[in-house]
């Protein structure tokens, strides 16, 4: 009787880690992001294998659900503007009321954040909406600045690496849509299609419709390892995994800035192993690879 129930225990708790794998495959596989500091568990190594074969192969529609995701992916670019309403854009100048610490452990003063919603320039939100594109994997901040930002240090859980201010990452090749620039023009608040906030402008590039035109060419493939560099012919990226890459013939579509911050056409080399076509098959030998990517690599979101 105690064997049946430890080994009923067992597959209980091997379906619940299922569904957290089922979890980080999709993210990997679907592209989607979020920023959160509540930790996943994840499977050991050797759960794996026997976890993955019990899913089931054909429980998605991938072709609708990859139509689905490139439909999400390029909303930005099918926009006129950012779509959150202003005041929920500003949410983060509510810290100001808060006690935060600086990178010196010492509060952070009231002059310190006028100075960051002076210079968030909202009054120009959504007055001249231009879309672009990433230029290289980037940090999303709350406020336009590098400046970390942490409840008090001295409490468990507080202090480094929770930055407060660091909203989430964005990888190159995303859509975006900008609303406006910060007052020093160092920092673009932008939209994709999961995440808002600010990025630093040398990330980012404007795009118009003879780029996008040429981007969207349907033949999508997708990064399968983590931090491998890329070259256009000089050092550009580490690529995490799930970044996009259009193909045209055997090379594939990167975007560089002109001297007008305007989006140039660029195309790359990648070997094989390092990107395959979409959609990514749900299969056995799909969902091993890429959780052992991502428990490799210790991270939990692409």
């Amino acid at each position: 009787m105690l064997q049946s129930q430890k080994k009923l225990l067992k597959e209980i708790w091997m379906l619940k880690n299922f569904k957290q794998l089922s979890l980080i495959f999709l993210i990997a596989t679907l592209f989607t992001a979020c920023s959160v500091k509540e930790p996943i568990v994840v499977p050991k190594e050797s759960d794996i294998v026997e976890l993955s074969k019990k899913a089931n192969d054909d429980f998605i529609n991938q072709d609708k659900a990859t139509n689905d995701y490139f439909t999400k992916y390029f909303k930005p670019w099918d926009s006129t503007k950012v779509s959150y309403p202003k005041i929920e854009a500003m949410w983060g100048q509510s810290y100001k009321y808060k006690k935060v610490y600086l990178e010196n452990h010492k509060l952070a003063s009231a002059e310190w954040f006028d100075k960051q919603i002076t210079n968030s320039n909202f009054d120009e939100y959504n007055v001249v909406p231009k879309k672009a594109i990433m230029l290289k994997n980037a940090n999303v901040r709350v406020l336009p600045t590098n400046s970390p930002m942490f409840y008090d240090p001295t409490q468990p859980g507080e202090g480094f690496p929770f930055d407060y201010n660091q909203n989430s990452l964005i990888k190159i090749n995303t859509p975006i849509i900008v609303s406006h620039l910060s007052k020093d023009k160092a920092w673009a608040y932008m939209e994709s299609s999961i995440v808002g906030g600010w990025v630093e402008i040398n990330s980012i590039a404007f795009v118009d419709e003879d780029f996008i035109k040429e981007f969207k060419n349907s033949n999508y493939y997708v990064s399968v390892k983590e931090k491998f560099p890329i070259y256009d012919p000089i050092f550009r990226e580490y690529v995490k995994v799930a970044t996009i890459f259009p193909k045209k013939e055997n090379q594939y579509i990167i975007a560089k800035k002109d001297d007008a911050q305007n989006a140039v056409i660029t195309y790359i080399n990648l070997n094989d192993d390092e990107v395959e076509a979409m959609p990514l098959a749900f299969n056995i030998q799909n969902r091993i690879k890429i959780a052992k990517i991502k428990m490799e690599t210790a991270e939990l979101y692409p």
